[in-house]
Parts: C-alpha cells; sequence; structure tokens
C-alpha cells in the first residue's frame, strides 16, 4: 500500500501483526497505511516528541475523522446520477482499463460518466462542471486527494467508485488503494451476476449496455405513438446546462455588427513592428516640436 510491500511470516494474517508507525502523527504516509490496515492493532512513535507520550496506540484522530469522511462520500456516489472520471495519471500500468471497467460499472449501475484529462484537478477546474455529482480520480495511491471538503462534488478513489456503484457499503476492514483491485472487484461483480442469472445471460447483459455506453435515451410523441431516441451526452450536458455565458441583454452592453477579420499584431511580444513605426513618428514629431521651438 501507498507504494510499499511487505511479506508476513508464514501462517499469518493481517490482523495478527502489529504495525508500528515511527514519523510524524497526521502525515499523508500515516492516513494512507491506517486507513488500508484500519483493522490492524497500532502503535505510533513520533521520535520529535520526548518521553512516554510520543507513544500512542490505535488509530490516530484524523485517520478516524477521515473514515467517516470516506464512508460520507461513497453514500453521496451512491445517489450520484452523472460521474465524472477523472484521468490523474498516465503513466500506472491497467489505468485504461480501470476506466473502461469503472465505465461499465456505471453504465449497470444507470449512471452517465464523463471522462475529464484537466492535469492536477483543483476545485475551480471542476467547478467549472456542476452538473457532475461526483468525481473519480483513477490515480495511484499517492496522487490521490482524499480530503475533498473545498470541491463543489466529492472526489472518490477508484475503489470507493466500484463499492458505491455495485449498491455495496463500505467495509473499513476492506479498505483497497491500488487501481488492479478495481478489476478484480469487477471480475468478482460479473461471476456474481452470472451466478444469479444462472450462467450465460449476465454477460450478455454487460455487453449491450457497454453498446450504450454515452448515450441518453428520451422519448417523445409522434405520429405512431412514441419514438425513442438517442442523444450522445455533449448534447445531454448541453441541454441540461442552464448558465451558457453572459447575454446582451443582461449586461445591458448594446450588441456589436459583425465586422471581418483584419490584419492582427506582427513581431516579437516584446516590441511588436506597428509599435517601432509608432515610436518613430512620434520620436520624428517630437525632434520636429523641438526645431520649431529652436527657430523661434
Amino acid at each position: 500500500m501507498a507504494g510499499l510491500c511487505w511479506s508476513l511470516p508464514p501462517g499469518a494474517a493481517r490482523p495478527d501483526c502489529l504495525y508500528v508507525w515511527v514519523g510524524p502523527e497526521g502525515s499523508s504516509g500515516q492516513q494512507v497505511l491506517q486507513l488500508t490496515h484500519s483493522a490492524c492493532e497500532w502503535l505510533s512513535y513520533d521520535p520529535a516528541e520526548a518521553g512516554a507520550g510520543a507513544v500512542r496506540r490505535g488509530l490516530a484522530d484524523e485517520t478516524r475523522r477521515l473514515h467517516k469522511r470516506r464512508n460520507f462520500v461513497v453514500e453521496k456516489a451512491r445517489a450520484a446520477n452523472i460521474v465524472g472520471l477523472l484521468v490523474g495519471t498516465l503513466g500506472s500500468a491497467g489505468f485504461l482499463d480501470v476506466i473502461s471497467a469503472l465505465r461499465r460499472l456505471a453504465a449497470a449501475a444507470g449512471k452517465k460518466t464523463y471522462t475529464f484529462l484537466m492535469g492536477k484537478p483543483n476545485p475551480a477546474k471542476l467547478g467549472n462542471f456542476p452538473e457532475v455529482d461526483v468525481f473519480v480520480l483513477v490515480a495511484d495511491a499517492q496522487g490521490l486527494i482524499l480530503d475533498s471538503r473545498d470541491y463543489l462534488a466529492p472526489l472518490v478513489t477508484p475503489w470507493e467508485a466500484a463499492v458505491a456503484l455495485s449498491g455495496r457499503h463500505l467495509d473499513p476492514e476492506d479498505y483497497r488503494m491500488e487501481l488492479t483491485d478495481v478489476l478484480a472487484f469487477e471480475r468478482e461483480q460479473e461471476a456474481r451476476r452470472a451466478a444469479e442469472a444462472g450462467g450465460g445471460s449476465g454477460g450478455m447483459a454487460l455487453q449491450a449496455l457497454g453498446g450504450l455506453e454515452g448515450l441518453s435515451l428520451a422519448t417523445r410523441g409522434s405520429a405512431n405513438g412514441r419514438e425513442v431516441i438517442a442523444r450522445n451526452a455533449a448534447e445531454y450536458l448541453a441541454l441540461k446546462r442552464t448558465f451558457k455565458g453572459l447575454e446582451m441583454p443582461a449586461t445591458g452592453a448594446s450588441p456589436k455588427a459583425p465586422e471581418l477579420a483584419r490584419e492582427g499584431l506582427d513581431g516579437r511580444a516584446g516590441v511588436y513592428r506597428n509599435e517601432r513605426a509608432t515610436e518613430a513618428e512620434a520620436a520624428a514629431a517630437a525632434d520636429d516640436g523641438r526645431a520649431a521651438a529652436a527657430a523661434w
């Protein structure tokens, strides 16, 4: 976890081990490790603090608050209608497979998905998409944003999104952060649905849903009854968005008449060519003025 892995003694399970954190209390590394091993017994020691009070038993207070926050955002993801997939990595192995798996899980849950590639996310960037109910940051454990209180819509991890889209609740004793865990989770869900359906229809249903990915179905009246129309995701987003920029009547400004394109500035950004000509004309006019004043 968090880019670190270790081997347990033969015959030992994770809950049977004592985990010791040596470092500052409340650091991001401690939060990630305690979040993924919350069912284990923990000891935390800060070398910067002196005395017996530097050793603390159990989970850190910040980790406990983070547990409650993660449960809250998972419930928000379960109730979301539009899910945004944020591509937070282009170098992690299997990130494209994880994005495809999340799309299939969202389609099976009847939710719309949009994929965003915008570099490092921040509240200002994501605030431009108020229609999205929840964002899924597809990144490795070191690049995840666990504290998203400043964002308009909550950010969840790929594992949390997979759990929410399958209709399950977050299990603190089985919390994962690796991208490969999402693929294994999807295979488990497919096997479970296939077993419930009797074997052959589960995979065919998923393939049918995958073919309709990105489409919005609507109905309207027609001469022969009702007609089904497939609208793409971009059209749906454009129709749903209420704010489309400032309009002339709202600002009070008079509309400008259309005009033909004209030649712009040319040259370096420091001094453009037409600016050089203007400066030369101004200098010549100043010289003429000084000459006239001297002659007078």
